[in-house]
């Protein structure tokens, strides 16, 4: 059985979602004619700029999945941002993509560069890219753009935290009909199951809870079996879930 934390059914759960000031960390991508991209891509933070050559040598760089980059904790440490662990950090794209992650998988983060060879054009092009240990490929975030921190809820699925305005491209919205009247749009929660790596989602019963970090114990949960959840999604208003008529 597979305790999905946090989500909560056909209830209020408000979450809160506050922005709050941006670790101040911006990457302008792609590299400048015959330059090295080491001294082309910068960032700025805090008002100060760096070039990629000049992040390694100020905040050092660690090996992730056999690529060497610049930790990206260390860059949100360089902010003197106080109480780091209560944040949501949000991984910006120069194209709008985003995703979000909690304080311990930041830890484990990198951005490193990335430079290769187009195979159709065989022009050279030059990146930034998140790379996280154990995290789907959604996480590795071309084109790294901006890091920001902010107070986000998450949403537990068999261990992996998601967000709502920050949902990995392959979990789908979709509508369900809930009786003739109700027919709603949400995230699929077969998706998100099917997103952490789950083997043999069809084999287990799913738990889902509702739950308000100010209360001590989860105040509502129901288990549905996996047809359920094929026919279920995470509605964002009022933060719940909402199953087909069909559904036990």
């Amino acid at each position: 059985e597979i305790n999905m934390s946090k989500i909560a059914l056909i209830a209020v759960l408000v979450v809160a979602v506050v922005a709050v000031a941006a670790v101040g960390y911006y990457i302008m991508s792609g590299s400048d004619g015959g330059e090295d991209p080491a001294d082309s891509l910068t960032a700025s933070m805090n008002g100060s700029d760096y070039t990629y050559a000049e992040m390694t040598e100020e905040f050092g760089t660690m090996t992730v999945d056999g690529k060497d980059g610049v930790p990206l904790s260390a860059i949100v440490n360089g902010t003197s941002l106080a109480n780091p662990g209560t944040y949501a950090y949000v991984l910006k794209s120069t194209d709008g993509y985003a995703m979000a992650v909690n304080w311990t998988v930041l830890q484990g983060g990198i951005v490193t560069l990335v430079e290769e060879v187009d195979e159709e054009t065989g022009n050279e092009t030059s990146y930034l890219m998140t790379v996280f240990p154990d995290m789907p490929s959604a996480y590795k975030v071309k084109d790294f753009s901006t890091i920001e921190n902010k107070v986000l809820a998450p949403i537990v699925c068999n261990g992996l935290e998601y967000y709502l305005d920050y949902m990995p491209k392959r979990v789908e919205e979709k509508t369900i009909t809930y009786n003739e009247t109700y027919a709603p749009t949400g995230w699929s929660l077969s998706d998100m199951v099917n997103y952490t790596g789950l083997e043999d989602p069809e084999a287990h019963n799913y738990t889902i809870v509702g739950y308000d970090a100010a209360d001590e114990e989860p105040w509502y949960n129901k288990t549905v079996t996996w047809d359920g959840m094929l026919d279920g999604v995470l509605v964002e208003e009022n933060t719940k879930t909402v199953f087909g008529e069909s559904t036990e």
